[in-house]
């Protein structure tokens, strides 16, 4: 039985480019859905009718983080709200629900989403219908997904501002309803960076973002104190807030400081992955840069970067950079060969461009 395996990771479909009323949805990281379609329907086409095709998307494919569900609840996720997030993204963006609908209902293909910082409201059983709904009955959800001694998770719960409690990911809010314990990367984008991006749309694309302060504080003098302000006053209004859950989540001890502060490179977790089981291949996501390490006598790892622009402000990556990179795995002895690759896609005589 022939088999083929794609990764790729980092997508942040948002609502879609335009609003309802026309306008610019600002929000909105993705403007690519043509190639996107593309890629689907190579793999999932012709060239690989004998294969089992199984398309991976490693954690942000959906930007739930960044989609207002219509009625300022944005900040309690509930599972009602994260099915109407879901639906908002899935309708601004028709087309490319069109191709994945075709790729998914071939009986050898599969899709797995694996569940990202962005889109943790997959967790919810309602969501995860909605999506089967409108993608097709091929879809499967997970956390990790392990497979032939490789080892895919997204990487955001190796960060503590960025991780979830799996086993106790919701919270009984004010009213009653369970929602999403959010952590404080999250809140962090709700409440700081979504407003700051109506002013600076590239603002959560800058990595890495202390050397944009840096920058800022030279350059755009009156925005960087505009950002330090915004910044104290995200602290300030979750440390004393109502609600005594985020009191008690932002209260300053040496402890937290120290978590937030100083979690391991990524890269230095999946050499300790490989260092200490027997995964072969380690591939993470969520930094979105690309990056390729082999630790001797252990395996290799992978960081399947993201589909969306990404801003370096790094010596090493210093610029624009607008890639589509993916892994390929392919079996030709029956043992996994991975390949990293970049979709191009067919020659565009235009996009639309997001100055």
């Amino acid at each position: 039985m022939k088999k083929l395996k794609v990764i790729f990771s980092d997508v942040h479909l948002g609502a879609g480019v335009r609003l309802a009323d026309g306008s610019r949805n600002v929000l909105e990281d993705f403007f690519e859905d043509d190639l996107l379609i593309e890629f689907f329907d190579h793999y999932g086409g012709r060239s690989y009718t004998e294969f089992d095709v199984e398309i991976i998307v490693n954690g942000d494919f959906f930007n739930m983080l960044q989609v207002d569900p219509g009625d300022g609840s944005q900040e309690a996720i509930t599972e009602e709200v994260a099915v109407r997030q879901i639906e908002h993204i899935l309708d601004g963006h028709p087309q490319l629900v069109e191709a994945i609908w075709t790729f998914c209902m071939r009986p050898r293909n599969r899709l797995t989403l694996v569940v990202g910082n962005h889109d943790a409201g997959m967790l919810f059983p309602a969501v995860q219908e909605t999506i089967k709904k409108r993608l097709g009955p091929n879809v499967n959800f997970q956390t990790a997904y392990i497979f032939d001694g490789i080892f895919v998770t997204h990487g955001h719960q190796y960060e503590f501002i960025h991780s979830f409690d799996m086993k106790h990911f919701t919270r009984r809010g004010s009213d009653g309803v369970e929602q999403l314990v959010l952590p404080w990367g999250s809140l962090f984008i709700l409440q700081f960076l979504n407003k700051m991006k109506q002013h600076r749309n590239y603002i959560d694309k800058v990595m890495p973002f202390r050397f944009y302060l840096r920058w800022a504080f030279w350059n755009d003098h009156r925005w960087f104190w505009r950002l330090l302000i915004e910044i104290v006053y995200f602290w300030a209004k979750n440390r004393f807030s109502k609600d005594p859950f985020l009191r008690r989540e932002f209260r300053l001890s040496p402890t937290r400081i120290a978590n937030s502060m100083n979690h391991k490179p990524l890269t230095a977790v999946a050499h300790d992955v490989l260092r200490n089981t027997r995964y072969r291949i380690v591939v993470f996501s969520h930094s979105h840069k690309i990056d390729y390490q082999r630790v001797e006598g252990h395996g290799e790892y992978y960081n399947t970067g993201s589909w969306t622009e990404a801003i370096s402000l790094d010596v090493a990556t210093l610029g624009r950079s607008n890639l589509r990179p993916y892994l390929l795995i392919e079996y030709p002895d029956g043992q996994p060969q991975v390949s990293m690759r970049n979709w191009i896609g067919t020659h565009r005589l235009s996009r639309e461009i997001i100055p």
